[in-house]
């Protein structure tokens, strides 16, 4: 994923990964709390939400490798 061609296409993977959670955001959240026994409210608005948030600020940055070979 971190050459130029590849960029766009993480990026786009990231973010479509990111609606499917949202779009699914209660059951997502409701298996997070059966898996680490944490209350509903926090695994959705905690840890799903947060999760989220990090493949969308992941999307939006480019691989050290793209910059390394561009500019090496």
């Amino acid at each position: 994923w971190g050459i130029d061609g590849f960029v766009q296409e993480r990026s786009r993977i990231l973010q479509k990964f990111g609606d499917l959670m949202e779009q699914h955001e209660d059951e997502l959240a409701y298996l997070e709390s059966l898996d680490n026994g944490k209350p509903l409210f926090f695994s959705k608005y905690v840890d799903l939400k947060g999760s989220v948030k990090n493949l969308r600020v992941t999307a939006g940055i480019k691989p050290i490798q793209t910059l390394i070979y561009r500019y090496a």
